[in-house]
């Protein structure tokens, strides 16, 4: 009776047991049970998917953009080698009119995006209170 009545149910429950837990792995995992592996996708899977796609969607602006910041710097170093000796008063210029600049583009950007569920302008306000009472101490 043993042999014919609780085998058939222990085994029924173990079988129903993996069948669940194989599926929590695909759904979690995709079919090759490891992250950011390739084939089929989880959840687990998606934000390295995602980052993926982010990553070569701004490699393009980004080069240029980088591309853009090493000619400035060339031309920095060319205008700091025929300063002579007011060379690291020229390069603290230039090097302050760079990072201006970077910080400006960056504040148009964050202030041009909104982010649902992310105050970014109150963010920033917090951040440039040090920046502000450096402004006022200047003026």
């Amino acid at each position: 009776m043993f042999n014919e009545f609780v085998y058939p149910i222990l085994n029924g429950i173990i079988a129903t047991g993996e069948a669940l837990i194989d599926t929590v792995l695909l759904i979690f995992f995709g079919a090759d049970r490891a992250v950011g592996a390739t084939g089929q996708l989880g959840i687990a899977d998606l934000p390295i998917w995602a980052a993926t796609q982010l990553t070569t969607a701004a490699s393009g602006p980004a080069a240029s953009i980088l591309g853009v910041i090493r000619s400035y710097n060339v031309a920095v170093g060319q205008t700091a080698a025929q300063a002579g000796i007011a060379a690291p008063a020229v390069v603290f210029v230039l090097y302050a009119a760079e990072i201006a600049a970077v910080l400006f583009v960056l504040w148009s950007v964050v202030q041009t995006v909104d982010v649902p569920f992310i105050k970014l302008g109150g963010i920033l306000r917090i951040v440039m209170v040090p920046i502000n009472a450096i402004q006022k101490l200047i003026r």
